[in-house]
């Protein structure tokens, strides 16, 4: 179950091609981390994008849209440094 912590990150896809992150995670049960981040992005096909975070650091996105876009869900594979790793997550808005 995701902790109270990790409910309040956010995602902002917007029309100008760029992303705003602010991502929350526990370290420890009692911290609270936040991590900004942005990005750009670019369809590159359907619900495919490339994400472009600067310092090479890309990768695409898969991103799905549902329950009345109240929810997504992406499979993202990101390419840092020579190094790719694959990420799946689900986010509902509260």
């Amino acid at each position: 179950m995701i902790a109270e912590c990790g409910r309040k990150t956010t995602i902002t896809y917007l029309a100008n091609g760029t992303i705003s992150e602010v991502s929350y995670h526990n370290q420890t049960n009692t911290t609270c981390y936040t991590n900004v981040n942005s990005a750009n992005w670019e369809n590159i096909e359907n619900t495919t994008y490339i994400i472009d975070y600067g310092n090479n650091d890309s990768g695409t996105r898969k991103i799905t849209f549902f329950e009345n876009n109240s929810m997504c869900s992406f499979i993202s594979i990101q390419e840092y440094n020579g190094t790719s790793n694959t990420y799946k997550a689900t986010y509902k808005k509260y």
